[in-house]
């Protein structure tokens, strides 16, 4: 049975959902104020919401200025919002990147990595008060060419340690960019591009992801000396290391649908993804297929990362791949749960496009890896696709809630689109119970 809601007003009823795509942004200080929200994430079990905004309502200045900009943490559950920081008039907007920032399990911690146009980047660490009074914040300035990383590395679960790259660290070294370690309550750094034996990678050498716990991290490498590499293999390549053990793996002799292949990547990958690892034998990597596998080109691949058997993520519930080009945007810690958008084909032979999914921008899908159910993860009531365009989306820890940038009719019924890019929110929806 379905409530409803009527507006004696207006005439028009709508359905009282039980999770009712709640807005992260918008509500607490004016729900006129959409602004544009940016660098979202989600806690493990999806009760804190990250995000940031232009809209000047949530700090109440005035007159309006498009330049100041604040960042704050959600709790979906008290519906209390906690302002991290914000910028003053002058200080410029920071690059809009949907994958610069996370916060830890418990909500306490924020560390997000913000770029400026010709003014460089900084890699912040906010300690955020969820009990009353003001964040406090520690930072180190990174070279904006390095590869900033598809989602801030780092241990999830308190935020200790922090993997970033950079050239230079307190002007001590100076060379190609090369994967570290930041730990904020020591103020120490590590060189974390290094063989199973210490020895440092004599190439460039990046941390694009970790586990949740930090103690796995994937590496994208053109070094020749960070592991014995399989017949064939040759640089550049991902590698998974164990933080704990010192233990490198290439991710180069892969396995789909049983048949090999040896798989380079010649860019870091522009997102990628780690599960939690039980053991070395049991943890999964999410990421776009290389370039180096043409057939497999724009497809999402879940890769065990001890035996490098792989799996493609956008098919539908009958195992019949999706035509068209897609991107991860998470994966559960179970590595059972994955997000992904893409623009759909329709060609005739391609996998069925679950319901509410619509072609003409990219949709946001869900997928259950071990049922193989596949759903649109953000619609309307009415059943639109309610994507617009915009890829921003992030899935929790747990793989039940995600987070995504939305149009504002997001909970109409009246079916009326708004083709807006600034009439945009953020939103959660419940993807399982």
């Amino acid at each position: 049975m379905t409530a409803w809601r009527y507006d004696f007003t207006t005439g028009k009823a709508r359905p009282i959902d039980p999770f009712p795509f709640p807005r992260v942004q918008g509500t607490l200080r004016d729900a006129s104020d959409t602004g544009i929200p940016f660098g979202l994430d989600l806690s493990g079990d999806g009760r804190y919401a990250f995000f940031q905004t232009w809209a000047h309502k949530w700090l109440l200045t005035t007159p309006f200025d498009s330049d100041i900009y604040s960042s704050w943490v959600k709790d979906l559950v008290t519906g209390e919002a906690h302002l991290i920081n914000s910028s003053t008039y002058g200080d410029g907007q920071p690059t809009p990147n949907d994958a610069t920032a996370f916060v830890t399990d418990d909500g306490n911690t924020v560390l997000m990595r913000r770029e400026w146009s010709g003014q460089g980047a900084r890699l912040e660490r906010f300690a955020v008060a969820l009990g009353g009074g003001t964040p406090t914040a520690a930072s180190v300035d990174l070279d904006p060419t390095c590869f900033s990383g598809s989602s801030l590395p780092g241990d999830r679960i308190s935020g200790s340690v922090v993997y970033f790259n950079n050239v230079d660290v307190d002007g001590d070294v100076v060379g190609p960019c090369l994967a570290r370690s930041w730990s904020p309550a020591t103020s120490t750094y590590a060189l974390v591009a290094t063989a199973g034996d210490g020895t440092p990678a004599d190439a460039q050498t990046e941390v694009v992801a970790s586990s949740p716990d930090g103690r796995y991290i994937l590496l994208w490498s053109l070094a020749s000396n960070l592991a014995v590499l399989p017949s064939g293999a040759t640089p550049p390549l991902l590698y998974v290391k164990d933080m704990q053990s010192g233990t490198v793996t290439p991710l180069a002799a892969l396995a789909v649908a049983g048949i090999p292949y040896t798989a380079s990547w010649d860019a870091p990958p522009e997102r990628a993804f780690l599960s939690s690892f039980t053991n070395a034998a049991n943890g999964y990597v999410l990421v776009e297929a290389p370039g180096s596998i043409p057939e497999l080109a724009g497809h999402v691949l879940v890769i065990n990362a001890a035996t490098g058997v792989a799996s493609v993520a956008d098919r539908d519930a009958d195992d019949v791949p999706l035509c068209g080009a897609f991107s991860p945007r998470g994966l559960s810690r179970d590595g059972s749960k994955v997000l992904f958008v893409g623009q759909l084909g329709s060609d005739p032979g391609c996998g069925a496009a679950p319901a509410g999914t619509a072609t003409a921008w990219p949709a946001h899908l869900w997928k259950d890896l071990v049922t193989g159910e596949l759903r649109a993860a953000l619609t309307t009531p009415l059943g639109m696709d309610a994507g617009l365009g915009n890829a921003n989306a992030v899935l929790a820890g747990d793989g039940r809630r995600t987070l995504h940038i939305g149009p504002e009719e997001i909970g109409r019924t009246d079916g009326v689109r708004h083709e807006d890019y600034e009439a945009t929110q953020a939103f959660v929806r419940q993807q399982l119970p």
